[in-house]
């Protein structure tokens, strides 16, 4: 099974939907007292705590689905170009094991500059993976999180264009921390030598129903 503590996706669109994937799985049994209530609840009801079955169940993915507008202090338009803005905080990480984070940018958007910082240290900047998938019609930034604290922090701050009759051959001109996958390389092309992004990493870990919900969610055709 693919060691994943924690996945995030996020779609951000022209029309300012802003789409959110999430995925915690539980390393531990006492990582069940971060369920909903309801969860917890229904295992009581039934007297079956500490069980197998109890197990089992408690130690399924948390995963969910949101779509929420954004705000202009997010996402706003300058000129030609757009900016999205976003941080994000005490995202699980584990040793041995790997988080990551997934900005899917609109449609025919094509990057200029993408930051990704330490809060605390606004200088101190991370390493990211710039992708351009043909098929999609996006650039998506992928970064792995690691911390020995368990916790990580980052803002992340992209500037694009929209580029829609040259889009095959539009490109990032990238910086020192930056690494860029070009045209139809997806990320699984890093992760599994595969050439366009998919979601085989969750197979393992949660049902093809899910695994659908999620391709519709994101309209991924």
């Amino acid at each position: 099974m693919i060691s994943i503590t924690s996945l995030i996706y996020e779609q951000i669109n022209w029309d300012t939907t802003n789409r959110l994937f999430r995925l915690k799985t539980l390393s531990s049994f006492s990582d069940i007292w971060l369920l909903d209530s309801n969860r917890i609840k229904k295992q009581f009801e039934r007297k079956d705590f500490l069980s197998p079955e109890y197990i089992e169940e408690m130690s399924k993915p948390l995963v969910s689905w949101e779509e929420k507008m954004m705000n202009k202090d997010n996402f706003y338009q300058t000129g030609n170009d757009y900016f999205f803005k976003t941080r994000w905080q005490d995202i699980e990480t584990e040793m041995r094991r790997f988080s990551k984070y997934i900005l899917f940018l609109p449609e025919y958007a094509v990057p200029s500059m993408v930051k990704f910082t330490d809060p605390l240290k606004p200088s101190q900047s991370f390493t990211k993976f710039v992708f351009k998938d043909l098929t999609l019609k996006r650039y998506y930034i992928l970064i792995f999180l690691a911390s020995k604290y368990g916790r990580f922090n980052f803002d992340l701050i992209c500037r694009f264009h929209k580029e829609e009759k040259n889009y095959e051959n539009a490109s990032f001109d990238r910086d020192i921390n930056t690494i860029e996958i070009d045209y139809d390389m997806g990320i699984d092309a890093v992760l599994k030598e595969e050439k366009e992004f998919d979601l085989k990493e969750l197979n393992e870990i949660i049902t093809e129903n899910q695994i659908e919900k999620t391709r519709t969610f994101f309209n991924f055709r």
